[in-house]
């Protein structure tokens, strides 16, 4: 299989095992599946076996769910499913707030960036970003072609 494949699976297992569907995971709104990634992530870094047998502080769930595996590639498919439903979880918000959802990306980037968009402009990233999504996963193939036309001043 594939890297992506392997994401896939997980992802598919942590929804029809784990219960960890998009209802689920919906409330999950402070970043708590990008931090799970970022823990599984961390396992597999030069001395991260060292890692995998105790809970990170950075864990955002209780000890008992904290479960890694000395599998590399096991541990790098979680951290990929993780980030895969965290984007789930934005882009369903996206479809329903745009603007609100690019603030709150903005806010996680606080302190690293000098820039404090407006709510135009970040009604503008969000549509950039919902657009995207459409063309990447076929719903709508035109949609990114035009707005990149339109940013372009083709339009």
């Amino acid at each position: 299989m594939t890297g992506v494949e392997l994401i896939a699976a997980e992802r598919q297992r942590q929804i029809e095992v784990e219960g960890y569907d998009a209802a689920h995971d919906d409330t999950h709104n402070k970043t708590e599946l990008l931090a799970a990634a970022i823990c599984y992530v961390t396992t597999c870094r030069p001395g991260g076996a060292e890692f995998y047998r105790h809970v990170p502080g950075a864990w955002p769930w209780d000890d008992a769910s904290w479960r890694p595996k000395a599998d590399f590639i096991g541990n790098l498919a979680k951290a990929g499913a993780l980030i895969a439903a965290e984007m789930d979880r934005r882009l369903r918000e996206l479809t329903s707030k745009p603007a609100d959802v690019a603030r709150d990306i903005l806010a996680d980037l606080d302190g690293r960036v000098d820039w404090i968009p407006s709510d135009k402009e970040c009604e503008a990233m969000a549509w950039v970003v919902l657009a995207a999504h459409e063309y990447v996963n076929g719903s709508d193939p035109d949609s990114f072609a035009a707005l990149v036309r339109a940013l372009d001043g083709e339009a």
